[in-house]
């Protein structure tokens, strides 16, 4: 409960609309034939953003 709380905040409405408009076949336990399941890219999504914003620099 808390992390979903977390979750809210460090993710990002236009990410979170990513996610859901990315075309996968889910089954009925809403998992594809190879494990991708749509809650858990929000918490590795939510994770993950801290270090792409803050920790990796892109130098020109």
């Amino acid at each position: 409960m808390r992390f979903k709380k977390l979750q809210d905040v460090l993710l990002p409405p236009e990410l979170k609309a990513n996610i859901d408009n990315a075309p996968k076949p889910l089954g009925s336990l809403d998992y594809d034939r190879w494990g991708y399941h749509r809650a858990s890219a929000y918490r590795a999504a939510a994770g993950v953003r801290f270090l792409y914003d803050h920790y990796f620099k892109v130098q020109a």
